[in-house]
């Protein structure tokens, strides 16, 4: 079965935009839930995202506090592009149902855990270079001698004209809601446009930020050229791992793109890209097959076939943890061994127990166990090797038990494997990581006690394991391989002067783990051609200087 990783890897394709940025539904929503608890601790009452009152001459009027607010994203239809749902946990409405004066008739509903959605559009708008908002993205942004135009993607508060009623939540008022008459809607509908008017005056509506270069001066000498010239916005459908699935409208792992284009080329016509795989990740873990794990085991009374061995009995695991959870499997920094991190895999255990038919007292109880499972991943200060190791032990016991006479057997198997992946730089500038060849081992020791014999003997066993756990880690790297050796292979691109271009020389790791990398000087002026440029902190997206040299300590 393909993952999502799998189809990242070998299908994903932004063409014919130069770079593209995909967020998922799930993560535009992680952001509006942090906005949203960030004003629950917020003194002002007034803030849209806790608490909205307005009311109008006539005595209209509509009152609530604020939940969390989430978009759907809609790609089986290009128009609209989302619906934004409102949350009202708690509140009151009042709408009188003509705009006759005499007619006093009216609805006056407690609104309590309403969900109301609502078509809106994406807009864009220019971000002046004098301005405070500026200011601040350059300086989140950690570029700030950086000269582009900044962009702000946001919710236009002009375009809510389409209620969806599949998307919202009336309590006991749903029919009665969608049967209110064109008056009374008009004037809910002017209470939520108002409430998207006071989100947008507390920037409380915004998307997000892109920088964007729109003209050629745009660009400091020696600024990075990343600025795209033109961006496009599209939802881009989820289709399973495999693609394999039909677009569906509102699943959190739907994406909003930036396509974006540079050097001024022309985007296409229809602002969209051909679907190229999954480039947001589902959550799905695959788990890599090094270590065995139990089963419950095989065992049941038949004497028909062997009466001098009645139980039928089978050893029974898999490779790889599918019980395992992210925070049972972290790698943790090792004071007491430098430069290296380590995980410890939780304990599993299983058993069954079964008894001859004509004789309660008579028992085979098997038990099986993983522990003592560890990885580990190291590097050597200087060097430009990461090395990975792991080992675990899988015991396996069986007791017979009758009034008479007990019989027993234990058998143990230690299984340990490693591995080696090393970093160069190719001719072209990039960098790669690539399997150490023959770096790749995998060991299995076995011992055994007891007075009862097993078939298959615990040595055939072992080759076994060898057989399953040297299977997943060639799967595994084949996985991977890929991507590790064409992953940092254009990573030179993001550190582009106003000119020419950097070639990434002699990469290794410092004592704390960051990559130094020597950036020579590429095009240009032949007088530079032999200067170099020491990278000690790959996050800074500062400009570097021209002629730093790279000292280094032998």
């Amino acid at each position: 079965m393909a993952t999502t990783g799998d189809n990242f890897i070998d299908k994903t394709n932004p063409n014919p935009y130069a770079q593209a940025i995909f967020l998922s539904q799930k993560i535009i929503n992680n952001g509006f839930s942090a906005m949203w608890d960030a004003a629950q601790r917020e003194d002002d009452e007034d803030n849209p995202l806790k608490y909205f009152s307005y009311a109008v001459r006539g005595g209209d009027f509509l009152k609530f506090k604020v939940g969390r607010p989430t978009v759907s994203l809609q790609v089986t239809t290009e128009d609209p592009m989302l619906y934004f749902q409102l949350r009202m946990t708690e509140g009151e409405v009042l709408l009188y149902l003509t705009d006759d004066p005499d007619d006093d008739s009216k609805i006056n509903w407690d609104i309590k855990n309403w969900i109301f959605a609502f078509s809106v559009k994406i807009a864009r708008k220019e971000v002046t270079k004098d301005s405070e908002e500026y200011k601040e993205f350059k300086e989140r942004a950690g570029l700030p001698n950086s000269n582009f135009t900044l962009a702000a993607l946001f919710i236009d508060a002009s375009s809510t004209t389409r209620w969806e009623p599949d998307l919202s939540e009336f309590g006991d008022k749903n029919d009665a809601f969608r049967n209110l008459t064109p008056e009374a809607r008009a004037t809910f509908d002017s209470f939520i446009q108002r409430w998207l008017n006071v989100m947008k005056e507390k920037g409380q509506n915004i998307l997000g930020y892109s920088a964007e270069r729109q003209e050629d001066d745009e660009l400091n000498e020696y600024a990075p050229t990343f600025p795209p010239t033109s961006i496009d916005y599209y939802c881009y459908p989820w289709k399973g791992s495999d693609g394999s699935q039909a677009p569906k409208d509102n699943i959190e792992f739907n994406a909003l793109s930036y396509l974006m284009m540079c050097n001024f080329d022309s985007p296409p016509a229809g602002g969209a890209i051909e679907y190229t795989g999954p480039w947001v990740d589902d959550g799905d873990r695959g788990v890599i097959d090094m270590v065995p794990y139990p089963d419950t085991p095989m065992c049941y009374w038949d004497d028909s076939i062997d009466p001098d061995h009645p139980f039928r009995s089978r050893i029974e695991y898999h490779t790889g943890d599918n019980a395992a959870q992210d925070s049972q499997y972290q790698f943790s920094p090792q004071w007491w061994k430098p430069n290296t991190w380590m995980l410890s895999g939780p304990p599993r255990h299983s058993e069954i127990k079964v008894a001859n038919p004509n004789n309660s007292r008579d028992t085979m109880k098997l038990q099986e166990d993983t522990k003592n499972t560890t990885a580990s991943l190291g590097f050597r200060p200087g060097g430009h090797v990461v090395d990975l190791s792991g080992s675990t032990t899988f015991v396996f016991r069986a007791d017979h038990s009758t009034p008479k006479f007990s019989t027993w057997t234990e058998m143990t198997f230690g299984i340990s494997w490693s591995m080696s992946i090393a970093m160069a730089s190719v001719e072209d500038g990039g960098l790669q990581f690539k399997i150490v060849d023959g770096s790749d081992k995998v060991n299995v020791s076995q011992t055994s006690a007891g007075n009862m014999s097993w078939s298959p003997p615990p040595q055939q066993i072992a080759e076994t394991f060898k057989n399953r756990v040297q299977g997943g880690m060639e799967s595994a790297l084949s996985g991977v391989g890929n991507y590790l050796l064409y992953g940092l292979a254009d990573q030179q691109r993001l550190f582009l002067p106003g000119k020419g271009s950097y070639l990434m020389k002699n990469p290794i790791f410092n004592s704390r783990g960051d990559l130094l990398v020597d950036l020579h000087f590429n095009g240009y002026s032949v007088h530079f051609l032999d200067e170099t440029i020491c990278v000690t902190n790959i996050d800074s997206a500062d400009p570097p200087k021209q002629k730093k040299r790279h000292l280094r300590s032998v």
